[in-house]
């Protein structure tokens, strides 16, 4: 019975809500992929991290948006690896978001939400969007 086999394979994936809560998502094919404990307060099974970090990667450079992919992918390929891994969880939760909502909060062209503006990793990736990442020439001042 489907009760019986959520009771023996107790895996369970993490999911982010848009108010950075946590939903509990009981899987019982992902729990081969699962690891039972991680750093923070809680039992948070995870994929393990050299494989989020290469689909976190992916994603950033794929977003469907070039401008997004060249920013977000340059900063990602730079930053990926020392990153830990509540940092990656974070990052998780941004590449999630809406493309074009996404490209306005890094630009600064729309403020960014509540619950999303004590993220230090979007503002580290405001930063680097304003760092002129790409080296286009500055237009010269007349």
């Amino acid at each position: 019975s489907t009760q019986s086999t959520w009771e023996f394979n107790r895996a369970q994936m993490l999911s982010f809500s848009r108010t950075r809560t946590f939903r509990v998502i009981p899987c019982v094919w992902l729990s081969q992929f699962c690891t039972a404990q991680n750093s923070v307060e809680h039992s948070i099974p995870l994929v393990d991290l050299p494989k989020r970090r290469r689909r976190l990667l992916y994603r950033c450079t794929q977003t469907g948006m070039r401008e997004l992919d060249l920013i977000l992918g340059t900063w990602a390929k730079k930053n990926i690896d020392s990153l830990s891994e509540l940092e990656v969880l974070e990052l998780e939760q941004l590449v999630n978001e809406e493309t074009p909502d996404l490209t306005k909060w890094i630009l600064k062209s729309e403020p960014v939400p509540e619950d999303l503006a004590d993220h230090t990793l979007l503002r580290r990736i405001q930063e680097f969007a304003r760092s002129n990442p790409l080296d286009y020439p500055t237009p010269a001042s007349g």
